[in-house]
């Protein structure tokens, strides 16, 4: 994937993050979680966060590689 977006494209992708209310959302159901408190819904929902959190992990370690940053944030 990396290998087909510009440098732009990839340095935008290396320093994405998540909009302030999806990561409050994602707080929430991280702590309903651990607290056990969280419903069946909310934890398909959850499920899908981390999913897509780490899919995006993985595509800015792929992006920060190609541009010669450090993998770390």
């Amino acid at each position: 994937m990396a290998a087909c977006l510009d440098s732009s494209s990839l340095l935008a992708m290396a320093q994405f993050k998540l909009d302030p209310r999806a990561q409050a959302r994602l707080d929430e159901l991280a702590d309903k979680t651990n607290e056990g408190l969280i419903s069946n819904v909310e934890r398909a929902e959850y499920q899908s966060f981390i999913g897509i959190s780490e899919f995006l992990g993985l595509a800015q370690l792929r992006a920060r590689a190609r541009l010669g940053l450090p993998l770390e944030t």
